[in-house]
């Protein structure tokens, strides 16, 4: 795990990505030149903020790399003849409306209720997209950790 404690790049997402990151990622899914990798990346590193580095430089790798890689899952197509980001997105349920999370629900036999946390009151719709996959849970998690979900009022 070098590199952890130096701040996120690029070469660190690619080497993490490939080194497990997403289980069952290779360059024949995914050849490692692929502009995807960089878009995930880059997007995941203007969220997740230098200001998390002054705290804990190992957990901004983390939350940044975490945020990438569901960036990756949510938006990367398949090579011709792969099917394994679509197999994801679909065990992951990305692509499909989720407005809120699951607050009541019943019927004649059932009946579930799940206790909404004030914090999830104020999600985006992108927050809520990051609930769907490990990687965005990771990533909200070490946000929270840091002080706040930030991009939140």
């Amino acid at each position: 795990m070098s590199g952890y404690t130096s701040g996120p790049s690029l070469a660190g997402f690619t080497a993490w990505l490939y080194g497990g990151g997403i289980p069952g990622l290779n360059t024949t899914v995914l050849p490692n030149t692929s502009a995807y990798i960089a878009y995930a990346y880059n997007v995941a590193a203007d969220i997740a903020g230098s200001d998390m580095g002054l705290v804990s430089p190992t957990a901004w790798n983390l939350m940044t790399y975490n945020l990438a890689a569901d960036n990756l899952i949510t938006f990367a197509p398949d090579q011709t003849g792969q099917t394994f980001f679509a197999t994801l997105r679909d065990t992951y349920n990305i692509g499909k409306f989720a407005p809120g999370v699951v607050a009541s629900t019943s019927d004649e036999g059932t009946s579930t209720s799940l206790l909404n946390p004030d914090f999830m009151k104020n999600f985006t719709l992108s927050n809520l997209g990051n609930l769907k996959t490990p990687y965005g849970r990771i990533y909200l998690g070490y946000a929270q950790r840091m002080g706040t979900i930030w991009g939140l009022t």
